[in-house]
Order: structure tokens, then C-alpha cells, then sequence
């Protein structure tokens, strides 16, 4: 499947990857590889074309050093000099290998076959950034044998695929939800780890083919399901309703502000109101925005991109947004640039 590309062993690597569980997830897998990673980076949409650059122009200075490599998963760029700059890399001996799902990017594998892998399924079940590394180092001869065939392994990468293609809320398969709140609920570098080991202590045991939670993590998952439960009703009576118009369409959107549980949010909020296209939820503390749906003639990936530069897939997107001229905009509207004039003049 990955004939055309490159791999990366016996290279240093720097892996970049998307900050959500997808793009997490990826980390764990090269961890558990014979690939040399010598850097993560997890990037939102805003800031990994920077990030992406600041390394190109280190590997152009450094004359292209081919015992190097750049491995990009679960996202990809869009920047048409960006990928002029890896394409150059890539043709004077340089290793780059980029492995993505969303359909928004297709294009780019389709201009770049030699190191661009995309597809958004695997016969007729979606695919993930994280499964998609999985099976390229299977491919690559990249996992030793205890690895390659751990089903307990397999597993965790299949909850993962799960979730982010949210064929967990199709099939009822709350354990993949779950893991997402361990997630949220310990951190990233914590989930990480904890992961890693429990993978690890498990991977010559016959008897482990399904991915489980430790009892720290039962008791996690309940609390944090509580507090889901919660916010969504909360936050469900503070919808709005809006017409939004992007590009020559004009969708009905509810909107609402949130920081946290936005899949569930978004998934509940437009079955409550199936009468809407999406449901948009904006974070303004993070800069972010997630747009969701339940609906097959939506996209919500390309309206994401459409608005700001976004991405993601047909039912799950999101994008970001610049916090400070959002904070100009509400200012004005609680009129607070007048009245601070209106004080000054008065003083």
C-alpha cells in the first residue's frame, strides 16, 4: 500500500502531527517502532505551517542532511511554498513522509504521490492518521515481532480509529469515547505515557486482545461522564441560531460557546435540532472553532476550510481563529470603545 514511499529507517526523524487524540496517538506508535524520532511537535491548523517552516528552513541551511527525515501525520499543509520547499527536499534525496485522512487534502497526495499518502478510507471502513502509521511501519518492517503482532496493540489503534471517524457513536462504542476523556482528563504528556506502558506491559500477553482501563481509569471515566453530562445540558440552553453564508451557500448553523467536550456537544445539539445544517461551537479562550454534524449532504471539513483555513472531515471539523479580533468585536458591541473614550474625555 505504501510502495511509493520512502522509509524511515535508520533515519533521525522529526514528527509532526496534529493535537488532538488522533494526532497524539501517532507519538505512542513511533514509540513503539525502531524509528528514531528525535522531535515531536503536535500542532493545531494555526500554527503548524509555521512550525512546518521553521524546521524546512533549518534542514535547507544545514544543506540536506540525508540522514535526516521529517514524518508529518493527521495533518497536512496547505501553503503551496511549503510544499514546493518539501517537494525540493524530497527531490534532492531528502526523506519526507506524510500520512493523512481528511478528504479536504486529497489533492495534495494527488499532486505529490512520491511521499504523500491520503486517503480517507481503507475498503469501506474510514481510516485515521493513526492507523495509517500503524500499518505503514507493519509495511515497513518498522515494528519487531512482538509489536507487529500484538492484538492488544491493534486494538488500541482500532479505538483511536473509532473515535476520531466517530464510528463510535455509530456502532455504540462508548470505550473509545472514553479514552478520549482519560485524554482530557490527565493531559496529554500523561496520557501518553500511561499508554505506552500499559501497551507495552501487555504485548506478549496471549490472553490481551482487547484494550482495557486500568482501575485509576474506570474511576476517571466516571467522573469525567458526569461532568460531560452536565455541561452539555448547560450548555445546550445557551444556542443560538444563526445564518451563516459561506461562499454562494447559506447554511442554518446553531452556535454556541464552549471549551470542552465539543464532539459530544456538537453531536447532541444537532440531534436535538436536526432541522439545523451544522452546529458550531467557539472557543474564544482557545482560539478555536469545531464544526459538527449529523447530516450526509453536509461537509463540514470543507466549510471549515472556507472560513478560515481549516479542516477535517465530512460530519467533524474545526479551525482557528484570531482571539484578538474577536475580543474588538465584542468590545464594540458592549459599546466599551465608546464609553472608554466618552471617560477620557471626561477626565
Amino acid at each position: 500500500m505504501f510502495e511509493q514511499l520512502k522509509t524511515l529507517a535508520g533515519k533521525q526523524i522529526h514528527h509532526f502531527s496534529h493535537n488532538d487524540m488522533d494526532g497524539y496517538a501517532p507519538q505512542i506508535i513511533s514509540r513503539l517502532s525502531n524509528a528514531n524520532v528525535i522531535r515531536f511537535n503536535h500542532c493545531g491548523y494555526g500554527n503548524f505551517e509555521q512550525e512546518l517552516s521553521e524546521v524546512l528552513a533549518f534542514y535547507e541551511d544545514e544543506c540536506i542532511p540525508e540522514e535526516h527525515a521529517i514524518l508529518i501525520t493527521d495533518i497536512a499543509p496547505k501553503d503551496k511554498v511549503i510544499i514546493h520547499r518539501l517537494d525540493e527536499l524530497y527531490n534532492k534525496g531528502f526523506t519526507v513522509v506524510l500520512l493523512d485522512h481528511h478528504d479536504t487534502n486529497k489533492w495534495l497526495c494527488d499532486e505529490k504521490p512520491n511521499w504523500a499518502f491520503i486517503t480517507s478510507k481503507l475498503g469501506d471502513t474510514a481510516t485515521c492518521g493513526t492507523e495509517l502509521l500503524y500499518l505503514y511501519y507493519k509495511e515497513k518492517e518498522m515494528f519487531n515481532a512482538t509489536v507487529a503482532g500484538s492484538p492488544y496493540l491493534a486494538n488500541f489503534v482500532e479505538q483511536v480509529r473509532s473515535y476520531d471517524t466517530w464510528d463510535w457513536d455509530r456502532f455504540n462504542n462508548l470505550f473509545a469515547k472514553q479514552l478520549n476523556s482519560v485524554l482530557y482528563t490527565v493531559g496529554v504528556s500523561k496520557f501518553l505515557n500511561f499508554q505506552l506502558e500499559k501497551i507495552k506491559d501487555n504485548l506478549a500477553n496471549p490472553e490481551a486482545y482487547l484494550y482495557t482501563f486500568n482501575e485509576i481509569e474506570e474511576i476517571l471515566v466516571k467522573i469525567e461522564d458526569d461532568k460531560e453530562n452536565k455541561y452539555v445540558e448547560g450548555r445546550s440552553k445557551k444556542m443560538l441560531r444563526h445564518d451563516w453564508k459561506v461562499k454562494d451557500r447559506t447554511y442554518k448553523v446553531g452556535v454556541v460557546f464552549g471549551d470542552q467536550y465539543h464532539s459530544v456537544l456538537g453531536n447532541e445539539l444537532n440531534k436535538l435540532n436536526s432541522d439545523l445544517d451544522f452546529i458550531a461551537i467557539l472557543d474564544l479562550n482557545g482560539g478555536k472553532g469545531s464544526l459538527r454534524t449529523i447530516h450526509d449532504h453536509i461537509h463540514v471539513g470543507q466549510i471549515a476550510e472556507e472560513i478560515a483555513g481549516g479542516g477535517g472531515h465530512p460530519k467533524a471539523a474545526g479551525f482557528e481563529f484570531n482571539q484578538e479580533n474577536m475580543l474588538f468585536k465584542i468590545e464594540d458591541a458592549l459599546n466599551l470603545n465608546k464609553l472608554t473614550f466618552w471617560n477620557h474625555q471626561l477626565a
